[in-house]
């Protein structure tokens, strides 16, 4: 008996220290008040203005370039996407794992640097990024969260009508395929990239919020209640206006409303999922639970699917294979690219785009949530591991 309350006050003791300090939330938070003490913005120190296309197009050309001599050098190409994507994570069907293969094959003999340099593509390119540039300043790209401005994001995310500038601009400047192909894949995955990362600072905010008390984190109840609601303002569509209405009238519960929602529903999944696990281990947080699964230590999504057709939880990372998630999701991203270089019609190519972004395109923006969690318990390791996973070259870690 007195070793199991010794054993209790320990992990009671152990559970404290975990969130004890929120020293990482002000090393990564800058909380901004106006001279009476309202609470105007919450913004990330590790978010800047400062933008360029240059590490995308570097990040882009050094990994086509490694499949490439993949591609070239495997003797059973198949068998290695296959093995990269194993059975940790269940592809569809037979067919939808051809279709990986396939989008990754057509990059083989795409001649890189002849598209990268030129004179064309760095002019559409460098046009898109000035008026992409002068989009972003629109936005406010460091505040997270604005407590007490119930419409601050509303219509701040019409970045789209840049992108559809840029794929005209793209079509009228370039006239062979390899070339109009890969600057349109850039234009739209930049501005992707570069709006997502909001979303993916924003779960890091909620893990604070979850696991802290406000007053350990310089707030009051009401500022975080509020700061919950500006969170999920931002995420209102722009064209959503009944919608940013009912954020204005409900401002006080309705960001809180919106996160224990999706808490219950996260809970959910996991209860239903549990016959699938061998061993249960710590709950990070709202969206994640470390199990055992085939044997092999995993967090899995609590949020998000494997994939389109699959609502099993997504690995977020595997103890055993640590590179796996990132493997598969720099396979993925080079896949998107070379569906372009595959002869389909219009609207199958749609489908297959958007199967193949089911498999991570959602997950890794929820993954800031596990970034939160990984910084609060000073895992630096983790944080970088979980960072890189994002496939994002914008991210600075």
């Amino acid at each position: 008996m007195i070793k199991q309350i010794f054993a209790m006050l320990f992990m009671m003791l152990f559970s404290l220290s975990v969130f004890a300090s929120p020293a990482s939330f002000e090393k990564r938070f800058k909380i901004t008040r106006d001279n009476n003490g309202k609470l105007l913005a919450i913004e990330d120190r590790f978010l800047t203005f400062k933008f360029e296309i240059k590490p995308y197009l570097e990040h882009l050309k050094d990994h086509i370039k490694k499949e490439q001599i993949r591609l070239n050098e495997k003797s059973d190409y198949s068998e290695f996407v296959r093995e990269v994507f194993g059975e940790s994570h269940n592809v569809a069907s037979e067919g939808d794992m051809k279709l990986i293969i396939d989008s990754l094959e057509a990059l083989k003999n795409v001649d890189v640097d002849k598209i990268f340099d030129n004179y064309n593509f760095k002019r559409v390119i460098n046009t898109y990024e000035n008026k992409l540039s002068s989009a972003l300043l629109n936005i406010s790209p460091l505040v997270l969260s604005a407590p007490n401005s119930p419409r601050f994001f509303y219509r701040r995310n019409a970045t789209y009508q840049v992108v559809r500038w840029g794929l005209n601009f793209a079509k009228k400047s370039l006239s062979t395929v390899p070339l109009l192909n890969t600057a349109s894949y850039v234009i739209v995955q930049v501005e992707k990239l570069i709006r997502e990362r909001r979303l993916f600072h924003q779960n890091m905010l909620l893990h604070y919020f979850e696991n802290y008390d406000a007053k350990e984190l310089g707030l009051t109840k009401a500022e975080v209640d509020f700061a919950y609601s500006s969170v999920y303002e931002s995420r209102i569509p722009w064209f959503a206006i009944w919608e940013s209405n009912n954020a204005v009238t409900n401002w006080y519960k309705y960001g809180a409303t919106k996160f224990y929602a999706n808490v219950r529903v996260a809970n959910s999944k996991l209860r239903a999922s549990r016959p699938m696990y061998t061993k249960f281990m710590n709950r990070p947080n709202y969206a994640f639970q470390t199990v055992e699964y085939k044997e092999e230590k995993v967090i899995v999504n609590l949020y998000d699917g494997q994939h389109m057709f699959n609502t099993m939880p997504a690995i977020a990372f595997n103890y055993d294979k640590p590179n796996q998630v990132l493997m598969q999701r720099t396979l993925l991203q080079l896949a998107e690219l070379g569906l372009s270089f595959v002869t389909l019609p219009g609207f199958v190519k749609s489908l297959a785009y958007n199967f193949i972004k089911s498999f991570y395109d959602k997950q890794r923006i929820t993954e800031g949530a596990l970034v939160g969690y990984f910084e609060s318990v000073s895992d630096h390791e983790m944080v970088k591991i979980l960072m890189q996973q994002q496939v994002n070259p914008f991210e600075n870690f």
